[in-house]
Parts: structure tokens; C-alpha cells; sequence
């Protein structure tokens, strides 16, 4: 069925549209993975949901990547059913992204609290003489997010000296010097990683509402150019 010059460029409009939501939707799945790297090392330092979170955040990203396509087939291929449930799948998706947000920022001080609880709870043990793989963790944590100690090299009470990734002395493959140290004159990550780490999660989440807004505003358009292009099809 032949269509309007008008609805022939919402036609490639809307497939541009998909396309750079493909793009958007790859950048989420690569938050995503981040998240889950970073639920690895955390995980004996802060039992926390990440983990979960790095799932919800990968299937959001292969939910948009599904959707996208769909968009792509039913604009090249001016199906009006494909269209509609599309716009209509798009709409209920907006929906539950902005309630997901709500419940993030009304949250968002109560989560940093919470880490910031739990590194100083799991931190201490470092002092009180911690099992290996505690001690791992704490020296992970440490080289990922370049930081030392809580608040700073201080809090940590060995005059021997600090873990040695506060030295960034220290390698994952050290399975047997997890509780490997260094001198505190050597000292190269000054940050606590309590701030580094709220810092590094304030611009992942940023960066991760940046994204969301620009989803946001493309899937408006997405849902207005796919009823229209549904409307003309039906004719």
C-alpha cells in the first residue's frame, strides 16, 4: 500500500529513531557490565544488590536493543500491527522507567549511607586480622576504585604498614599474599574509598540519567512517529 511523502519520512524517521536507540541501548548494557564487574569485587565487602542490579540494568539494555528491531521491522515493512503493539510496548516501557527513577532518587541518600556503613564495618576487619579472602577483597576493592582505607591511610592501625594496593603494589594473582603490605611513606591512592566510591556511583548514576533522558525523550518520539505511521498504513 502505497503512503504519503509526509509518512514515507516518519517511515526513516522512525528507523533512525530505533538505530540511535540501539546505540543508547548498547551504552546501558555496558553500564550494566560494569555493575556486575564491580558486584564481584564487592561482594565480601559489601553484601549488597548489586548484582541484581547489574541484571536488571543488562536486561533493560536487551529489552531496547528487542524493541528496537521491532521498530525497524515495522517501519521498513509498514506493518500496522507490529507498529502499534511497538508504540504500545514503548509507552508501558516509559511508564516504568520514570516509576524506576522516582524510586531511586527518593532512595539515593539512604544507599549511600548504607555502603558507606558497610565498607566501614568490613574495612575494620583488616584491623582485627581478617580471613584471606576478606583481606582480597579489601585489596581489590582498593586498586579498582584507586583509594585507601575508609577515610584515608589512617584508619588503618598496623604501624607496619598498609595493604599494598593502597601502594598500587598489589596484584589480583596474589592469591597468597592477600594480606600483603607496604609502607605508608609509599602510600599512592590519599582518597577513602567510602567518598571515591559515592563519587564514582554519583557520575555512573549521572551518566546513567543522561542516558535515561535521552532514551526517554527518543521513545516520546518513537511512540508519536509510530502511531502516525500506523494511522497512514491502515489508511
Amino acid at each position: 500500500m502505497g503512503i504519503s511523502c509526509g509518512a514515507t519520512l516518519i517511515k526513516y524517521l522512525l528507523f533512525l529513531f530505533n538505530i540511535l536507540w540501539l546505540l543508547l541501548g548498547g551504552v546501558v548494557l555496558w553500564l550494566g557490565f560494569k555493575i556486575a564487574m564491580w558486584s564481584g569485587d564487592l561482594e565480601d565487602i559489601y553484601h549488597n544488590n548489586l548484582k541484581t542490579g547489574a541484571i536488571v540494568v543488562l536486561a533493560a539494555g536487551f529489552l531496547i536493543f528487542v524493541l528496537a528491531f521491532l521498530g525497524c521491522c515495522g517501519a521498513i515493512k509498514q506493518n500496522s500491527c507490529m507498529l502499534s503493539t511497538y508504540g504500545g510496548l514503548i509507552l508501558i516501557l516509559v511508564v516504568l522507567q520514570c516509576v524506576g527513577a522516582y524510586f531511586v532518587l527518593r532512595d539515593k541518600g539512604k544507599i549511600q549511607d548504607n555502603i558507606k556503613d558497610e565498607i566501614s564495618k568490613n574495612f575494620q576487619k583488616w584491623n582485627d586480622g581478617t580471613t584471606d579472602d576478606v583481606a582480597k577483597s579489601i585489596q581489590l576493592f582498593q586498586m579498582t576504585f584507586e583509594c585507601c582505607g575508609v577515610k584515608g591511610d589512617r584508619d588503618y592501625t598496623d604501624a607496619a604498614g598498609v595493604p599494598s594496593s593502597c601502594c598500587d603494589k598489589w596484584a589480583a594473582n596474589k592469591d597468597h599474599l592477600a594480606k600483603e603490605t607496604c609502607s605508608r611513606s609509599q602510600v599512592k591512592w590519599k582518597e577513602g574509598c567510602a567518598d571515591k566510591l559515592e563519587h564514582t556511583l554519583t557520575n555512573y548514576m549521572g551518566g546513567l540519567g543522561g542516558v535515561a533522558i535521552a532514551l526517554v525523550l527518543i521513545q516520546l518520539l518513537i511512540i508519536v512517529s509510530a502511531c502516525c505511521l500506523s494511522r497512514e498504513v491502515r489508511g
